[in-house]
Parts: structure tokens; sequence; C-alpha cells
């Protein structure tokens, strides 16, 4: 097991690729942390987790748009598994097709607090932590759009953009 003795935080890993992420670790021996704002669903992959690999798995509520609950999740992290390995910034959202004059500046700004401000909040919420114990793995999910876009996705591929 190529993560045995290790420990994960997955953002948005209620479903998706973060869910399956999240399972993978757990079978290769990680510890992880499944944080996403829909805890519901972040726990039933836990203990779904728990139940197959055996595998210690937690779910914490969190909005990544919010460095504070990013924060509390860093926290939660060391305080149950005593550190950090690994963070996969995956949480994103993505609009409806529309043509680029239609996003209003709210939207604009959700998108990109999530996709691209939850990635570096994550990144410098962990950075200490691996700083403390010697190095550690940051991932983050980006897409090609955010190099060659893709039509009426502009929102997403400029969030994009700026994680690559």
């Amino acid at each position: 097991m190529r993560l045995e003795g290790k420990t994960a935080i997955i953002t948005g890993a209620a479903n998706g690729i973060g869910a399956e992420i999240s399972r993978l670790y757990a079978q290769e021996g990680a510890k992880v942390v499944l944080a996403d704002l829909a805890l519901e669903k972040a726990q039933e992959v836990a203990d779904a987790i728990v139940k197959e690999s055996g595998s210690e798995a937690i779910a914490v509520k969190c909005n990544v748009a919010s460095k504070e609950e990013v924060q509390n999740v860093v926290d939660i992290c060391v305080e149950k598994f005593g550190k950090v390995d690994i963070i996969v910034n995956n949480a994103g959202i993505t609009l409806p097709a529309c043509p680029i004059e239609d996003i209003s500046p709210e939207q604009w700004k959700r998108v990109l607090d999530i996709d691209l401000m939850g990635t570096i909040y994550g990144t410098q919420c962990v950075i200490p932590i691996m700083r403390k114990n010697g190095g550690g793995k940051i991932i983050n999910m980006a897409s090609q759009a955010g190099i060659v876009g893709l039509p009426r996705h502009a929102l997403y591929g400029a969030a994009k953009a700026g994680v690559i």
C-alpha cells in the first residue's frame, strides 16, 4: 500500500472525482478527511470507505471559499490524525454554458472564490504543517479548459487557468 501511514485531505469529496480520490487513497492505506459543503453525502462516502477499506475516514463540512473553514479542516485533520501529508484541492464548480456577457459579477465571484481561492486557501493552510513535518504533497486539480478554453465557459476556464 503506497500511502500507508499518510493522511490526506480531499476537498470536494462528497461525489465525483473527489469521492473516488478519497476511496483510492484509503485503499492505498491513507487516512482521509473528506471536506465538502455536502456534509451528509461526504459522511456517506466516509462511512463506505471505512467499511470497504478499513482505513480511517472522516467527513468535515467545508466551504473552500472561506479560508477560516479550510483552516478548520486542517486543524481537525491534525487533531485527529496528527499531521497532514497530502491535500488534494479538488473542490470546484461551473455554471451552465452561457455567453460571457451574461455572467454576473456575483457569478464571477462565486466561481473564482471556490475554484481558484479555494485552491489557494487549501495550499496556504497546509504549508505551515507540512514545513513543520518536513514536507508533503499539494495537488491542485485544474482542467484543459484553463489552457484551451471551452466555448461558453469563460468563467470556468479563467478559474482553472488561475489554478494552472
